[in-house]
């Protein structure tokens, strides 16, 4: 099995995103680096810079905002 870098984002066994490092045999993996979208890595190579953060890990949802349009609730039981 051989160790390769993701130079484009693709689906295979799962989402690989730009930078990641994936394993796979040559065989296997013979099209997509004809195709440019995996690059082979030595045993000595070190990745040329670090992966950029996700989108998801980045950002959070924004909190949910409480409705003050509406007037609260009166009827004759809570008053």
């Amino acid at each position: 099995m051989a160790r390769f870098q993701v130079l484009r984002q693709h689906d295979g066994d799962k989402q690989y995103y730009e930078g990641d490092v994936r394993t796979l045999s040559k065989a296997d993996a013979a099209n997509l680096v004809r195709l440019g979208v995996l690059e082979e890595l030595n045993d000595d190579d070190e990745l040329a810079s670090e992966p950029e953060p996700k989108p998801a890990e980045t950002e959070k949802a924004a909190p949910k905002l409480k409705n003050k349009a509406e007037p609260p609730v009166s009827n004759k039981a809570l008053d």
